[in-house]
Protein backbone atom coordinates (compact mmCIF):
# COMPACT_ATOMS: atom_id res chain seq x y z
CA UNK A 1 0.00 0.00 0.00
CA UNK A 2 1.70 3.24 -1.14
CA UNK A 3 0.15 6.64 -0.48
CA UNK A 4 0.95 9.90 -2.19
CA UNK A 5 2.30 12.80 -0.17
CA UNK A 6 6.01 12.75 0.55
CA UNK A 7 5.69 15.16 3.48
CA UNK A 8 2.69 13.44 5.10
CA UNK A 9 2.73 11.71 8.50
CA UNK A 10 0.51 9.31 10.45
CA UNK A 11 -0.94 9.90 13.93
CA UNK A 12 -2.84 7.45 16.17
CA UNK A 13 -6.41 8.58 16.90
CA UNK A 14 -6.50 7.25 20.47
CA UNK A 15 -3.29 9.10 21.32
CA UNK A 16 -4.87 12.26 19.94
CA UNK A 17 -8.09 11.65 21.88
CA UNK A 18 -6.16 11.54 25.16
CA UNK A 19 -4.56 14.89 24.37
CA UNK A 20 -7.75 16.67 23.34
CA UNK A 21 -9.77 15.36 26.29
CA UNK A 22 -7.04 16.42 28.69
CA UNK A 23 -6.66 19.81 27.03
CA UNK A 24 -10.30 20.67 27.64
CA UNK A 25 -10.79 18.98 30.98
CA UNK A 26 -7.54 19.98 32.70
CA UNK A 27 -6.53 23.20 30.90
CA UNK A 28 -3.03 23.04 32.31
CA UNK A 29 0.61 23.35 31.26
CA UNK A 30 0.99 19.59 30.75
CA UNK A 31 -1.65 19.30 28.03
CA UNK A 32 -0.95 22.74 26.56
CA UNK A 33 2.66 21.75 25.84
CA UNK A 34 1.48 18.54 24.22
CA UNK A 35 -0.82 20.62 22.02
CA UNK A 36 2.21 22.73 21.04
CA UNK A 37 3.87 19.55 19.76
CA UNK A 38 0.75 18.69 17.74
CA UNK A 39 0.67 22.23 16.35
CA UNK A 40 4.29 22.00 15.23
CA UNK A 41 3.44 18.87 13.31
CA UNK A 42 0.38 20.52 11.77
CA UNK A 43 2.53 23.41 10.58
CA UNK A 44 5.39 21.31 9.20
CA UNK A 45 3.51 18.46 7.51
CA UNK A 46 1.46 18.75 4.33
CA UNK A 47 -1.14 16.40 5.78
CA UNK A 48 -1.56 14.31 8.91
CA UNK A 49 -3.27 10.94 8.42
CA UNK A 50 -5.16 10.06 11.61
CA UNK A 51 -5.28 6.28 11.90
CA UNK A 52 -7.75 4.00 13.69
CA UNK A 53 -7.22 0.31 14.39
CA UNK A 54 -10.51 -1.61 14.34
CA UNK A 55 -11.35 -5.27 14.85
CA UNK A 56 -14.44 -7.45 15.08
CA UNK A 57 -15.24 -6.41 18.61
CA UNK A 58 -17.06 -3.09 18.96
CA UNK A 59 -14.94 -0.26 20.42
CA UNK A 60 -15.41 0.46 24.10
CA UNK A 61 -17.55 3.37 25.18
CA UNK A 62 -14.43 5.36 26.09
CA UNK A 63 -12.83 4.64 22.70
CA UNK A 64 -15.96 5.70 20.84
CA UNK A 65 -16.30 8.85 22.90
CA UNK A 66 -12.64 9.77 22.38
CA UNK A 67 -12.68 9.14 18.64
CA UNK A 68 -15.88 11.13 18.21
CA UNK A 69 -14.26 13.95 20.19
CA UNK A 70 -11.33 14.01 17.77
CA UNK A 71 -13.58 14.17 14.72
CA UNK A 72 -15.71 16.90 16.27
CA UNK A 73 -12.86 19.10 17.47
CA UNK A 74 -10.78 18.71 14.32
CA UNK A 75 -13.63 19.10 11.83
CA UNK A 76 -12.17 22.44 10.74
CA UNK A 77 -8.79 20.84 10.05
CA UNK A 78 -10.47 18.11 8.02
CA UNK A 79 -12.48 20.68 6.03
CA UNK A 80 -9.24 22.54 5.32
CA UNK A 81 -7.72 19.34 3.93
CA UNK A 82 -4.82 19.21 6.39
CA UNK A 83 -5.92 15.97 8.07
CA UNK A 84 -7.55 12.78 6.82
CA UNK A 85 -8.75 9.57 8.45
CA UNK A 86 -7.63 6.02 7.68
CA UNK A 87 -8.79 2.74 9.25
CA UNK A 88 -6.77 -0.48 9.51
CA UNK A 89 -8.07 -3.89 10.58
CA UNK A 90 -6.45 -5.17 13.75
CA UNK A 91 -5.63 -8.51 12.09
CA UNK A 92 -3.11 -6.73 9.91
CA UNK A 93 -1.55 -5.06 12.95
CA UNK A 94 -1.47 -8.36 14.86
CA UNK A 95 0.44 -9.95 11.99
CA UNK A 96 3.08 -7.25 12.19
CA UNK A 97 3.20 -7.47 15.96
CA UNK A 98 3.84 -11.21 15.93
CA UNK A 99 6.85 -10.69 13.66
CA UNK A 100 8.07 -7.60 15.49
CA UNK A 101 11.30 -8.11 17.42
CA UNK A 102 10.84 -4.72 19.07
CA UNK A 103 7.45 -5.46 20.63
CA UNK A 104 7.47 -4.28 24.25
CA UNK A 105 6.05 -6.64 26.84
CA UNK A 106 3.58 -4.66 28.91
CA UNK A 107 3.69 -7.29 31.66
CA UNK A 108 7.36 -6.42 32.22
CA UNK A 109 6.58 -2.89 33.34
CA UNK A 110 7.25 -2.02 36.97
CA UNK A 111 4.90 -0.14 39.22
CA UNK A 112 6.19 3.42 38.89
CA UNK A 113 3.89 6.04 40.39
CA UNK A 114 5.48 9.49 40.64
CA UNK A 115 4.20 11.58 43.50
CA UNK A 116 2.80 14.48 41.52
CA UNK A 117 -0.46 15.89 40.21
CA UNK A 118 -0.17 13.98 36.94
CA UNK A 119 -1.48 10.45 37.18
CA UNK A 120 1.16 8.06 35.91
CA UNK A 121 0.46 4.46 36.82
CA UNK A 122 1.25 1.16 35.22
CA UNK A 123 -1.86 1.25 33.01
CA UNK A 124 -1.02 4.74 31.77
CA UNK A 125 2.50 3.69 30.84
CA UNK A 126 1.16 0.57 29.17
CA UNK A 127 -1.28 2.64 27.11
CA UNK A 128 1.49 4.97 25.98
CA UNK A 129 3.70 2.06 24.95
CA UNK A 130 0.88 0.42 23.01
CA UNK A 131 0.14 3.69 21.21
CA UNK A 132 3.82 4.12 20.38
CA UNK A 133 3.93 0.58 18.96
CA UNK A 134 0.71 1.16 17.01
CA UNK A 135 2.33 4.26 15.50
CA UNK A 136 5.19 2.11 14.23
CA UNK A 137 2.79 -0.36 12.63
CA UNK A 138 0.90 2.47 10.92
CA UNK A 139 4.24 3.83 9.75
CA UNK A 140 4.99 0.51 8.10
CA UNK A 141 1.54 0.05 6.58
CA UNK A 142 1.21 3.56 5.14
CA UNK A 143 4.93 4.03 4.47
CA UNK A 144 4.94 7.43 6.11
CA UNK A 145 6.72 8.46 9.32
CA UNK A 146 4.70 8.69 12.51
CA UNK A 147 3.83 11.82 14.45
CA UNK A 148 3.66 11.37 18.21
CA UNK A 149 2.94 13.23 21.39
CA UNK A 150 5.94 13.89 23.68
CA UNK A 151 5.40 11.03 26.15
CA UNK A 152 4.66 8.35 23.56
CA UNK A 153 7.68 9.56 21.58
CA UNK A 154 10.03 8.18 24.24
CA UNK A 155 8.82 4.64 23.61
CA UNK A 156 8.43 5.08 19.87
CA UNK A 157 12.15 5.75 19.57
CA UNK A 158 12.72 2.26 20.96
CA UNK A 159 9.95 0.49 19.06
CA UNK A 160 10.95 2.10 15.78
CA UNK A 161 14.69 1.58 16.33
CA UNK A 162 15.07 5.26 15.44
CA UNK A 163 18.65 5.82 16.58
CA UNK A 164 19.97 2.77 14.75
CA UNK A 165 18.02 3.43 11.55
CA UNK A 166 19.34 6.98 11.47
CA UNK A 167 22.92 5.91 12.20
CA UNK A 168 22.92 3.23 9.50
CA UNK A 169 21.46 5.62 6.91
CA UNK A 170 24.23 8.07 7.75
CA UNK A 171 26.85 5.33 7.58
CA UNK A 172 25.75 4.13 4.14
CA UNK A 173 25.68 7.78 3.02
CA UNK A 174 29.48 7.74 3.04
CA UNK A 175 29.59 5.16 0.26
CA UNK A 176 28.75 5.26 -3.42
CA UNK A 177 26.28 2.39 -3.18
CA UNK A 178 24.55 0.14 -0.69
CA UNK A 179 26.68 -2.79 -1.84
CA UNK A 180 29.92 -0.95 -1.12
CA UNK A 181 28.57 0.08 2.27
CA UNK A 182 27.78 -3.53 3.13
CA UNK A 183 31.30 -4.62 2.13
CA UNK A 184 32.80 -1.96 4.39
CA UNK A 185 30.38 -2.77 7.21
CA UNK A 186 31.58 -6.37 7.28
CA UNK A 187 34.90 -5.03 8.57
CA UNK A 188 33.33 -3.04 11.41
CA UNK A 189 33.21 -4.09 15.03
CA UNK A 190 30.43 -1.67 15.88
CA UNK A 191 28.29 1.05 14.37
CA UNK A 192 28.80 4.42 16.00
CA UNK A 193 25.50 6.20 16.68
CA UNK A 194 24.99 9.38 14.66
CA UNK A 195 23.55 12.49 16.23
CA UNK A 196 20.10 13.50 15.10
CA UNK A 197 19.85 16.58 12.89
CA UNK A 198 18.81 19.32 15.31
CA UNK A 199 17.07 22.43 13.98
CA UNK A 200 15.43 25.44 15.65
CA UNK A 201 11.70 25.98 15.43
CA UNK A 202 9.74 29.23 15.53
CA UNK A 203 7.44 29.82 18.53
CA UNK A 204 4.51 28.05 16.91
CA UNK A 205 2.76 27.24 20.18
CA UNK A 206 3.16 30.79 21.44
CA UNK A 207 1.73 32.24 18.22
CA UNK A 208 -1.33 30.01 18.47
CA UNK A 209 -2.04 30.62 22.15
CA UNK A 210 -1.39 34.37 21.90
CA UNK A 211 -3.94 34.64 19.07
CA UNK A 212 -6.58 32.63 20.92
CA UNK A 213 -9.11 34.02 23.36
CA UNK A 214 -10.87 30.75 24.19
CA UNK A 215 -10.17 27.06 23.80
CA UNK A 216 -13.01 26.83 21.30
CA UNK A 217 -10.92 28.90 18.88
CA UNK A 218 -7.54 27.23 19.36
CA UNK A 219 -7.96 24.98 16.32
CA UNK A 220 -8.85 27.87 14.02
CA UNK A 221 -5.81 29.76 15.35
CA UNK A 222 -3.62 26.76 14.56
CA UNK A 223 -4.78 26.82 10.92
CA UNK A 224 -4.01 30.53 10.73
CA UNK A 225 -0.50 30.04 12.12
CA UNK A 226 0.00 27.15 9.71
CA UNK A 227 -0.46 29.60 6.85
CA UNK A 228 1.98 32.07 8.42
CA UNK A 229 4.71 29.43 8.40
CA UNK A 230 4.09 27.99 4.94
CA UNK A 231 7.76 28.62 4.11
CA UNK A 232 8.89 26.18 6.82
CA UNK A 233 6.60 23.46 5.57
CA UNK A 234 7.79 24.03 2.01
CA UNK A 235 11.46 23.83 3.00
CA UNK A 236 10.99 20.66 5.02
CA UNK A 237 8.98 19.17 2.17
CA UNK A 238 11.77 19.99 -0.27
CA UNK A 239 14.29 18.14 1.88
CA UNK A 240 11.95 15.18 2.26
CA UNK A 241 11.40 15.04 -1.50
CA UNK A 242 15.14 15.08 -2.15
CA UNK A 243 15.79 12.28 0.36
CA UNK A 244 12.95 10.27 -1.16
CA UNK A 245 14.39 10.56 -4.67
CA UNK A 246 16.25 7.34 -5.58
CA UNK A 247 18.12 9.16 -8.36
CA UNK A 248 19.95 11.14 -5.67
CA UNK A 249 22.97 9.11 -4.56
CA UNK A 250 23.46 8.06 -0.94
CA UNK A 251 26.45 10.40 -0.60
CA UNK A 252 24.44 13.28 -2.02
CA UNK A 253 21.56 12.67 0.38
CA UNK A 254 23.83 13.22 3.37
CA UNK A 255 25.55 16.20 1.70
CA UNK A 256 22.28 17.88 0.71
CA UNK A 257 20.80 17.32 4.15
CA UNK A 258 23.80 19.08 5.74
CA UNK A 259 23.46 22.00 3.32
CA UNK A 260 19.73 22.19 4.04
CA UNK A 261 20.41 22.30 7.80
CA UNK A 262 22.89 25.16 7.38
CA UNK A 263 20.39 27.10 5.29
CA UNK A 264 17.56 26.42 7.77
CA UNK A 265 19.74 27.48 10.71
CA UNK A 266 20.75 30.72 9.00
CA UNK A 267 17.13 31.63 8.27
CA UNK A 268 15.44 30.29 11.38
CA UNK A 269 18.25 30.44 13.92
CA UNK A 270 16.75 33.61 15.36
CA UNK A 271 13.79 31.63 16.66
CA UNK A 272 13.70 30.57 20.28
CA UNK A 273 10.43 28.70 20.18
CA UNK A 274 11.71 25.18 20.38
CA UNK A 275 13.80 22.49 18.78
CA UNK A 276 13.11 19.60 16.47
CA UNK A 277 15.38 16.66 15.77
CA UNK A 278 15.25 14.87 12.44
CA UNK A 279 16.14 11.19 12.07
CA UNK A 280 16.58 9.43 8.73
CA UNK A 281 15.22 6.00 7.93
CA UNK A 282 14.54 4.15 4.68
CA UNK A 283 11.46 2.85 2.97
CA UNK A 284 13.32 -0.43 2.59
CA UNK A 285 13.36 -0.81 6.38
CA UNK A 286 9.59 -0.23 6.42
CA UNK A 287 9.18 -3.13 4.00
CA UNK A 288 11.77 -5.45 5.55
CA UNK A 289 11.30 -4.56 9.22
CA UNK A 290 9.36 -7.72 10.17
CA UNK A 291 12.32 -9.75 8.90
CA UNK A 292 14.90 -8.00 11.06
CA UNK A 293 16.86 -10.79 12.80
CA UNK A 294 16.35 -10.04 16.46
CA UNK A 295 16.85 -6.80 18.32
CA UNK A 296 19.56 -5.38 16.13
CA UNK A 297 20.26 -2.01 17.74
CA UNK A 298 23.66 -0.98 16.41
CA UNK A 299 24.91 -4.53 15.90
CA UNK A 300 26.87 -4.57 12.60
CA UNK A 301 26.38 -8.27 11.83
CA UNK A 302 22.60 -7.97 12.06
CA UNK A 303 22.60 -4.90 9.84
CA UNK A 304 24.85 -6.64 7.32
CA UNK A 305 22.28 -9.43 7.15
CA UNK A 306 19.39 -7.01 6.67
CA UNK A 307 21.15 -4.72 4.18
CA UNK A 308 22.43 -7.69 2.18
CA UNK A 309 18.84 -8.85 1.82
CA UNK A 310 17.76 -5.35 0.80
CA UNK A 311 20.61 -5.11 -1.74
CA UNK A 312 19.55 -8.45 -3.20
CA UNK A 313 15.78 -8.09 -3.31
CA UNK A 314 14.93 -4.38 -3.31
CA UNK A 315 18.05 -2.21 -3.78
CA UNK A 316 16.00 0.56 -5.38
CA UNK A 317 14.09 1.05 -2.13
CA UNK A 318 17.20 1.96 -0.13
CA UNK A 319 17.28 5.20 -2.12
CA UNK A 320 13.94 6.22 -0.57
CA UNK A 321 14.75 7.90 2.75
CA UNK A 322 12.18 9.24 5.20
CA UNK A 323 12.42 11.89 7.88
CA UNK A 324 11.15 11.18 11.36
CA UNK A 325 10.51 14.52 13.06
CA UNK A 326 11.11 14.20 16.82
CA UNK A 327 9.49 17.11 18.66
CA UNK A 328 11.14 17.94 21.99
CA UNK A 329 8.46 20.30 23.33
CA UNK A 330 8.51 19.05 26.92
CA UNK A 331 12.27 18.86 27.24
CA UNK A 332 12.76 22.32 25.75
CA UNK A 333 10.26 23.92 28.11
CA UNK A 334 11.42 22.31 31.34
CA UNK A 335 15.11 22.79 30.51
CA UNK A 336 14.80 26.46 29.57
CA UNK A 337 11.30 27.71 30.40
CA UNK A 338 9.79 29.86 27.65
CA UNK A 339 8.29 32.74 29.64
CA UNK A 340 6.38 34.18 26.68
CA UNK A 341 4.79 30.82 25.95
CA UNK A 342 4.02 30.39 29.65
CA UNK A 343 2.30 33.78 29.77
CA UNK A 344 0.28 32.99 26.63
CA UNK A 345 -0.87 29.69 28.16
CA UNK A 346 -1.70 31.45 31.44
CA UNK A 347 -3.82 34.02 29.64
CA UNK A 348 -5.74 31.31 27.82
CA UNK A 349 -6.40 29.05 30.83
CA UNK A 350 -7.24 32.05 33.02
CA UNK A 351 -4.68 31.50 35.80
CA UNK A 352 -0.96 31.64 36.48
CA UNK A 353 1.06 28.51 35.87
CA UNK A 354 2.16 27.11 39.20
CA UNK A 355 5.84 26.45 39.82
CA UNK A 356 5.13 22.80 40.58
CA UNK A 357 3.55 22.17 37.15
CA UNK A 358 6.90 22.28 35.34
CA UNK A 359 8.42 20.23 38.18
CA UNK A 360 5.69 17.62 37.71
CA UNK A 361 6.46 17.37 33.99
CA UNK A 362 10.18 17.06 34.72
CA UNK A 363 9.50 14.27 37.22
CA UNK A 364 7.24 12.25 34.95
CA UNK A 365 9.70 12.63 32.07
CA UNK A 366 12.43 11.34 34.36
CA UNK A 367 10.31 8.37 35.37
CA UNK A 368 9.55 7.50 31.77
CA UNK A 369 13.19 7.81 30.74
CA UNK A 370 14.08 5.51 33.63
CA UNK A 371 11.48 3.00 32.51
CA UNK A 372 12.67 3.20 28.94
CA UNK A 373 16.34 2.81 29.78
CA UNK A 374 15.81 0.04 32.29
CA UNK A 375 13.01 -2.48 32.16
CA UNK A 376 11.86 -1.83 28.61
CA UNK A 377 15.30 -2.22 27.12
CA UNK A 378 15.84 -5.36 29.16
CA UNK A 379 12.63 -6.88 27.84
CA UNK A 380 13.59 -6.01 24.30
CA UNK A 381 16.86 -7.93 24.64
CA UNK A 382 15.29 -11.16 25.85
Amino acid sequence: MVFQGTNNAVLDIDMLALLLAGLYQERDLFHSLQFCSLAEQLVLRDEIMITTIEDDRPPTEDETEGRNLVREMLSGWQAAGVISYETVNSARVSSLQQQDPFAVKISALPQIKPENSIEADNDAFGTMILQAANSLYMERIFERPASLMPLQLIFYEISANVRADHSVCDLTGHYASLSSAVVAMRQQVRIDPSAYVSVPLPPIGYEIFSQTRSFDNVFASALSVREEFTELRTKLGQLQQLLDDPSVSLKDKVRHRAKWKDAWDSIHGKYGGGEMKLASTSQAIYRMAPDIPGVIGLNPSSWVSLLTKIAEYMPELWGHWRLRALHRTFEHYVNSPDRELGRAISNLIGREIRNDEAADIREILGSMHKLRDGVVLASLKE
